[in-house]
């Protein structure tokens, strides 16, 4: 930046040398080389009489100008390309501090994100804003320094003059300013919005696109868009404009400028003839701070034009202004707890209590449950009893409102990002990138630093030997965005593997199997029944078959746990699930757990 305003002050100082040459070159012109005024009393004292017809011919001063001027854009085009460099590197840099204020969100405030805004907001918003505020404010200091070289030449030449032009230049174009600026400022926040909302829409069909062909929904979504896009040509067409003006206002007042300084000069020298080569040179000046006054009320404007967009990222910036050292805290967590922090024994959820951020009621109420390691545990229970809240409180996501999580006594709380790396989580959608099945396994983890035995392994666990023999490349394979080439279970298989990898000490299964045939979701469940000992794993799940053989059950309604124990002792107790189990019983014919059998028939449940 040092470098740009270094150059921007000696393209300035060459700037008021070439507006300067125009005067003697004047006079050569006009065979008046016998008057003389500031500027040529400079350059002669430099031992160069430029108006000496005799002496220095006109070619001479004609070729300094050129010289000074070709010099002076050299000048220019390295103050630009240093300039489009600085801007180039701090639109990346700020386009990653809004991810990592996206990142650095606690779950909580991830719940009412909206992702469509916010994939406008990294990919076009944050380059926008920042590509904007710094063109804008350092094109403003790189023209006010060109035109304050013509200027200062101006004033050497006619003090008075110089005034009267550049006072009512700055304000005509003040004026106009002000007259605009609200409107632009009304004008883009209107864009902004409707540009969000198209994306929004755009993400709304691409993302249910089979639903949409089934339910001949197309037309729809491609109407709103049409609207929207509509709407916004229209808004955009205004700022175009606006655009635009400065360039015809800037004419105007220059013209303005001149006609002001012509009578002005006329006035004090007696006749136009007189005045003639003082006024070529406010003439060529004013055409060279034409284009710098338009381009300066330019930036204003666009710098006017980002405030609406500034608004709406900056609390994310803010954010991640606020946390600068987030991974130096996070190894400093890692290499403090490294020892202590270690699933020996169990994990406690004390009294937790939970609501969400402006909600009236209590999701969770006086949770109290102890689940030893190497247990397979499952929360069972209506859809919206709570028991996905409880996993994101165990996986460290939502801090408890009231209550603790304890492993073998040790507060979760306090070191949460080290806990998460110990846990694996398949959700019950699993989200997949674009890219190979490799690195939708291992997930995060640079190419040279994949482990492919354990890969081998992980992909046994997870039965996915069909689908890695089917793909033409193998670990290799490009799977499509969501992997929309795979079907629902061959997806929810990968996420498995992908849970799997990092070898986690807790294992929470989410809905894990409701998308696979009954066939697979036995070989699954046989596989984590393997691991039975070795990994403490927790189930959310509606299909009761997949929860049988847990060591333990926990049923929840509305908040609380009303009822556990295993699968048999569970009906005999608590009748809100055995009722639950008598509704499954049309899908579900026959549980076992252990060497009995609870058959359902008709309704009724019963033993044999």
């Amino acid at each position: 930046m040092f470098g740009v305003f270094l150059l921007m002050i000696v393209s300035a100082f060459l700037e008021m040398l070439n507006i300067g040459l125009f005067l003697p070159l004047m006079h050569v012109l006009l065979n008046r080389e016998g008057e003389s005024n500031a500027v040529i009393d400079f350059i002669s004292g430099l031992g160069l009489d430029l108006l000496s017809i005799g002496t220095t011919p006109f070619g001479l001063i004609a070729g300094v100008l050129i010289t000074v001027f070709v010099i002076k854009n050299i000048f220019i085009i390295f103050a630009i390309y240093l300039q489009a460099r600085f801007i180039s590197d701090l639109r990346a840099f700020f386009t990653v501090r809004l991810v990592e204020g996206y990142a650095r969100r606690r779950y909580e405030e991830h719940l009412s994100v909206n992702s469509a805004h916010a994939v406008h907001d990294i990919s076009q918003t944050a380059p926008s804003v920042v590509g904007s505020i710094l063109q804008s404010g350092i094109g403003i200091l790189m023209e006010i320094l060109l035109a304050s070289g013509a200027l200062a030449a101006l004033i050497v030449m006619d003090l008075g003059s110089a005034l009267i032009a550049g006072g009512f230049v700055v304000a005509a174009l003040t004026l106009y300013y002000l007259a605009i600026r609200r409107k632009v400022y009304e004008l883009s926040g209107k864009a902004l919005s409707f540009s969000r909302l198209q994306s929004r829409f755009g993400h709304f069909f691409l993302g249910a696109v089979k639903e949409s062909m089934v339910l001949r929904r197309g037309d729809y979504f491609v109407s709103r868009i049409r609207l929207v896009a509509n709407d916004l040509a229209k808004i955009n067409s205004g700022l175009s404009v606006i655009a635009q003006l400065p360039r015809i206002y800037g004419e105007i007042a220059i013209v303005g400028a001149i006609v002001l300084v012509t009578a002005h000069i006329i006035d004090r020298q007696g006749s136009a003839e007189a005045a003639l080569p003082l006024l070529a040179v406010f003439v060529a000046a004013a055409f060279r701070v034409l284009p710098s006054a338009n381009r300066i009320t330019h930036y204003f404007s666009s710098l006017r034009q980002t405030a609406p967009l500034l608004e709406s990222i900056y609390p994310d910036l803010e954010k991640a202004a606020r946390h600068q050292d987030y991974e130096s805290e996070v190894q400093a967590i890692r290499d403090q707890d490294s020892e202590q922090i270690v699933l020996s024994q169990n994990i406690t959820i004390q009294n937790v209590s939970y609501r969400y951020p402006n909600a009236k009621d209590w999701t969770l109420r006086d949770i109290d449950i102890t689940v030893n390691k190497g247990e397979a545990v499952a929360f069972v229970g209506r859809t919206g009893a709570g028991k996905s809240t409880i996993i994101d409180i165990v996986l460290g996501l939502l801090p408890p409102t009231e209550g603790r999580i304890l492993i073998d006594g040790e507060i979760v709380e306090a070191s949460p990002n080290f806990w998460r790396g110990r846990i694996g989580y398949v959700p019950q959608s699993i989200y997949l990138m674009d890219d190979t099945l490799r690195r939708n396994i291992a997930i995060g983890i640079p190419d040279n630093e994949i482990d492919d035995k354990r890969l081998a392994e992980v992909i046994c666990l997870a039965q996915l030997e069909d689908v890695l023999s089917s793909l033409s490349n193998g670990l290799d394979s490009e799977i499509g965005e969501r992997g929309i080439r795979l079907s629902g279970g061959q997806r929810q298989r990968i996420g498995i593997a992908r849970a799997l990898y990092n070898d986690p000490e807790v294992l929470v299964l989410d809905e894990a199997t409701s998308a696979l045939d009954n066939s697979t979701e036995r070989d699954i469940e046989k596989a984590i029944e393997e691991l039975a000992g070795r990994k403490t794993v927790f189930i959310i799940a509606h299909r009761l078959s997949t929860v049988r053989r847990c060591d333990k059950l926990f049923f929840i309604d509305g908040g609380k746990i009303l009822g556990e124990g295993n699968f048999q002792t569970l009906i005999a107790t608590c009748q809100p699930f055995a009722r639950l189990v008598e509704i499954a019983g049309d899908k579900d014919v026959l549980y076992e757990a252990g060497n009995e059998k609870v058959a359902h028939s008709n309704g009724t449940v019963a033993k044999n």
